[in-house]
């Protein structure tokens, strides 16, 4: 069990202004969770451990037996907790790092673990009067207006599951990004970025072992390509735009981060972009390919036109891989070429879906039931979902949050060791939102959870680490 003793400070209350005001006011302390005192917590886990595997699982019931595995399972749920309590920082890393894990019982490992960290995160609020538990920054505000408006479409909402669905989705979108703007409270940033670092290597690894293990052929792989890196919750597209969203803060953290996860970075961005060819989604290996070429050409530093160079050679050798081959064959087959002129359908029964529903929309996740020629499908842009489920109220509540958001990862260019996070942090969103006009993105849980936690924690640590330093004495 790995322990981290975190050191007690007095907190500095600050006034943090943002964008419009964006940041509220909060205390900076080195970190918000406090050591546990003294060798109570661990002494105390292992009592109860001890007591309640000596009661309760008898010998003679055998390891595999029922009553016995659920023993184990309290003995590992007080290990995880005394682990919690006695180390917050590792669940910044771990809960990212779950991403690929599967859907059980209706949820997720991480997502599980993020309802626990959020508890963890009030409970010491609370108990400490933090200012930043309650007070709400105007972006958050905003967001929570889009989620608001979400839910109160219960009222005209008709099918109960599709609604309950989409409630999940927004609410858990509102929780990540209030946790991400909050997470200096509780680690380093350095914690954070190997929490981004973790999640490409780990989601790269498990569409790269799942695509070896299917035993297709590779023309069989090519006809059949969603279901080479299927991890149960996600096909083939959408793995590749978690990796893309993941990409230009991985070339930022190589480049210019600091010197221990550097390595790692490198070596997670590269499984990305392996993965890009592998995978051969059109709208994200382009966008990719541009995003990362734009941003070694933005590089600043005596090697950044060294480094362009030398991307633009890596990116010709991969496109000359049997994987970038099949990547540009998707460019050239008349089949392949097919999906494009069904995404031109699907764009234009999503707008006279939203048309139909002018102004107030269908309802949160109506679309999927409605009775119309879409009945089932999603339209493959996420404005036009937007507009169909949630009207006009809702495209303008969500253009004002994208907008904030924008502007406050702009604003991070004005410290000049930020800069390059800035970059990469606009280049995201950039190909992010590109991507969501042509592929369901947003639609689905993974993706919201990825978008909030990576922007809102990169916002959130430029703000703490900038007014700590203004405000340390020099």
């Amino acid at each position: 069990m790995l322990v981290v003793r975190l050191r007690s400070v007095h907190a500095r209350r600050l006034h943090v202004r943002g964008p419009e005001g964006s940041v509220p006011r909060m205390d900076l302390p080195a970190a918000a969770f406090p050591a546990p005192r003294g060798k109570s917590l661990h002494v105390g886990a292992f009592i109860v451990i001890v007591a309640v595997a000596s009661v309760a699982v008898p010998a003679w019931l055998g390891l595999l037996s029922l009553p016995s595995l659920a023993v184990l399972a309290l003995v590992a749920g007080g290990v995880a907790i005394a682990t919690l309590l006695a180390a917050p920082q590792l669940l910044v890393v771990l809960i990212p790092a779950l991403l690929p894990a599967p859907i059980m019982a209706y949820t997720y490992a991480w997502e599980l673990l993020l309802w626990v960290l959020a508890a963890l995160m009030v409970l010491h609020g609370w108990r400490t009067r933090a200012p930043w538990l309650f007070r709400l920054s105007a972006l958050e505000l905003w967001l929570l207006a889009y989620t608001a408006w979400a839910l109160i479409s219960w009222f005209w909402s008709p099918d109960p599951r599709t609604f309950a669905i989409g409630a999940r989705r927004v609410i858990l979108g509102l929780l990540t990004f209030w946790m991400a703007s909050r997470l200096p409270m509780i680690a380093s940033r350095r914690w954070f970025d190997a929490g981004l670092i973790a999640a490409a290597m780990s989601l790269a690894c498990a569409a790269m072992l799942r695509s070896m293990s299917t035993g297709f052929t590779d023309s069989q792989a090519l006809l059949r390509r969603p279901e080479v890196t299927n991890l149960g919750w996600g096909t083939a597209n959408f793995i590749a735009t978690l990796l893309l969203l993941f990409s230009p803060t991985l070339i930022a953290i190589a480049t210019q981060g600091r010197v221990p996860l550097r390595a790692m970075a490198w070596v997670a961005a590269a499984l990305g972009a392996a993965m890009q060819m592998v995978i051969a989604s059109r709208a994200a290996s382009v966008l990719f390919l541009g995003g990362t070429l734009y941003q070694f050409l933005r590089l600043s530093g005596r090697h950044s036109r060294w480094m362009a160079a030398l991307a633009v050679g890596v990116m010709a050798a991969m496109l000359a891989t049997p994987p970038g081959q099949a990547l540009l064959f998707r460019f050239t087959s008349l089949r392949e070429l097919g999906s494009m002129t069904i995404r031109l359908w699907y764009l234009r029964e999503g707008w006279a879906r939203m048309i139909e529903h002018f102004p107030l929309g269908m309802g949160l996740g109506q679309g999927y039931s409605n009775a119309d020629k879409l009945q089932g499908t999603d339209p493959h842009n996420f404005w036009l979902v937007v507009g169909g489920d949630h009207g006009v109220p809702g495209l303008v509540l969500w253009a004002i949050v994208l907008v904030i958001l924008w502007r406050a990862a702009a604003r991070m260019s004005g410290t000049p060791e930020w800069r390059g996070r800035s970059q990469a942090l606009l280049i995201a969103m950039s190909l992010g939102h590109l991507h969501t006009l042509v592929e369901p993105t947003f639609q689905g849980t993974q993706y919201p959870f990825v978008f909030f936690w990576l922007v809102g924690g990169s916002i959130a640590y430029h703000l703490h680490e900038t007014k700590a330093a203004a405000n340390s004495p020099r």
